[in-house]
Parts: C-alpha cells; sequence; structure tokens
C-alpha cells in the first residue's frame, strides 16, 4: 500500500528524525510505500544541526513539513493533518501516530495487516498494556469509567491508527475532530477494529504532558459526546429528584423513632429544592448544547488549511 502517515510534532525534531528511520525499518519487506507528513504545532525550537535525509529510506518515499501558524494543540495539529491527508490522492491509507516513539513504528506491520484482512475502515491501537506508574494506571482506570457511565461507550485507545481514505475524508468533516481523534472516531458510527499494541520507550527528552494536561486531554474527549452527556445526567438528576420527593413524602408522614421532628423534613426538603434547581440547570444546558448542533461550526475539511504557513520538504 502506498501510505500517508499524519505526524504532530512540538520541538520533538530530535525524535522525529529517528522515528523517520523507525518507519522505514518496519516496512523494510512489506511492499509498502510511506510518505510522512510532520504537522509543526508552533514549535519553538528549529530543527538546526539535524542532517535530512537520516542515512538511507528505500521504504520512505517523502518527508514534508506542514508548518503552522501558531500552537493549536496536539489534537487540533492532528486534526489539520488529517485533513491535509485526507486531499491527497494516490494513498490506500492513512496512518496517524505520535512522534515520540511511545507509538512504535515496529506495530505498523501488524495494523496495516489488520486494515487489510478486518474489512473496517479504521483499525485503533488498543494499548493492552500501559508502562505508566501505578498512580496514572488508577486515575487512567477511573477515567474510562467515567468516560462510559457518562457517554454509553468505551475509549481505550489513543491516536494511532490506521484509516482508509474515505474514513478519513468523514472525519474531517466532523468539528468534533478539533477536540479528540479517538472520541471522533467513536462518533462517526464507522465501523472499528482494534489492535493489541504495548506503549513504546520515547526516543529522547521528557514527556511534555503534566497531570493538568491529562485531564484537560480527557476532557476534551467528553466533550464530543457533550449532547449525550448532558441528557444522561438530565435523566441522572431526575432520577435522584424523584427519590428525594419520595423522602420527603415518607419524613412527612411516616413516623420513626430516630427521626428528629422538623430538623429531618427540613433537610430532605432542601436537598430536594438543590437537586431540582440543579436538574433546571442541566436541562437548560441540554438545549443550548443541542441547539449548537444546528449550527455551522468550524470543520476542519472546511478550515484547518488556514492555520498552515507553509509545508516544504525534507526528503528527498
Amino acid at each position: 500500500m502506498n501510505l500517508m502517515f499524519v505526524v504532530p510534532i512540538f520541538n520533538d525534531w530530535v525524535s522525529f528524525r529517528r522515528l523517520v528511520v523507525e518507519i522505514d525499518r518496519a516496512l523494510d519487506g512489506s511492499g509498502h510505500r510511506a510518505s510522512i507528513l510532520a504537522v509543526d504545532d508552533g514549535s519553538s525550537l528549529p530543527m538546526d544541526g539535524l542532517s535530512w535525509p537520516p542515512g538511507s529510506l528505500p521504504q520512505v518515499a517523502g518527508v514534508e513539513v506542514a508548518a503552522l501558524a501558531c500552537n493549536l494543540g496536539h489534537q487540533k495539529a492532528i486534526a489539520v493533518g488529517l485533513t491535509l491527508a485526507s486531499k491527497r490522492e494516490g494513498f490506500d491509507a492513512v496512518v496517524v501516530m505520535d512522534g515520540d516513539g511511545e507509538d512504535d513504528p515496529n506495530d505498523l506491520p501488524r495494523l496495516l495487516d489488520a486494515l487489510e484482512r478486518d474489512g473496517a475502515p479504521i483499525v485503533m491501537a488498543h494499548r493492552a498494556k500501559r508502562s505508566e506508574g501505578p498512580v496514572f494506571k488508577v486515575f487512567y482506570r477511573l477515567y474510562k469509567f467515567a468516560f462510559r457511565v457518562l457517554t454509553g461507550v468505551s475509549l481505550s485507545f489513543g491516536n494511532y491508527c490506521a484509516l482508509r481514505p474515505a474514513a478519513a475524508r468523514r472525519l474531517a468533516f466532523m468539528p468534533n475532530l478539533w477536540n479528540s481523534l479517538p472520541a471522533t472516531c467513536l462518533r462517526s458510527k464507522l465501523p472499528m477494529a482494534a489492535m493489541p499494541t504495548v506503549r513504546g520507550r520515547r526516543y529522547a527528552g521528557e514527556p511534555k504532558m503534566n497531570f493538568i494536561g491529562l485531564i484537560l486531554h480527557g476532557l476534551q474527549a467528553i466533550t464530543v459526546f457533550a449532547d449525550t452527556v448532558f441528557v444522561r445526567l438530565s435523566l441522572a438528576s431526575i432520577l435522584v429528584a424523584a427519590l428525594a420527593v419520595v423522602a420527603v413524602v415518607v419524613v412527612r408522614f411516616v413516623s420513626f423513632d430516630w427521626v428528629v421532628p422538623g430538623w429531618a423534613s427540613n433537610m430532605v426538603g432542601f436537598l430536594a429544592l438543590a437537586l431540582l434547581t440543579v436538574l433546571s440547570g442541566l436541562l437548560g444546558t441540554s438545549l443550548l448544547t443541542l441547539q449548537e448542533r444546528s449550527n455551522m461550526p468550524m470543520i476542519p475539511s472546511l478550515h484547518a488549511e488556514v492555520y498552515v504557513q507553509d509545508i516544504h520538504g525534507l526528503y528527498p
């Protein structure tokens, strides 16, 4: 297959240079050819001192860098890159992966085999085994549980994926792509397959994502299902409010030895009032969220290229 790689980069030029070599090595003997598009997300560090090409690259047809006008953030850089890739002809698949080495290029043959074998237009790399510390793993499991409860679907994969060109074009017309590629894949209703992988090691430097950044990253994925989340929260509030009303009636008309007259019924009444207030707010927010769906948002396929200052080649 002729492959188009989309790789978001922010200052990780040393890692990206090695990634290109590892992609070439991983595709050796597979018959696949790779064209690599790095999306420079407003990097503050230049590529000075890095020679191109980094040796012989028989499987790599070309390497380009799309320089963005400013730092948009990881997910928006992916949205721009996927939009640019979706508009190019002559490619059989688009591969999205991070540029630091944690998305292991050695998994590419299996990822591409799954794309050809399973027939699904999207194959996501699911990290079956994580290498982070125990604290991260605990919070990650809590996040997965919260995501499942709030949205009704499970999210167990990141950005590393292979897509058919038609799937890439479809995603590029979904405004949610600005917030999260994995969640937008789920929202697209396209058939998906998952392939288990193990997280690779960074080639150079330290991770740039801090704890606050991870929380924001998770919330961005949840916003893709904002309408569903608000409806679920509203239904939950209705249920809790109904239970509070029942509790008020029970405390008012049924005598219990352990209930202090007046105090208990007042507390339950205040609780019911607070829940009804929250319910009203959630219902109002739900209606506003649903109304936003009728407005014309910024669509990556139509607006992404506004942020591209320049596209220049590094190789050949």
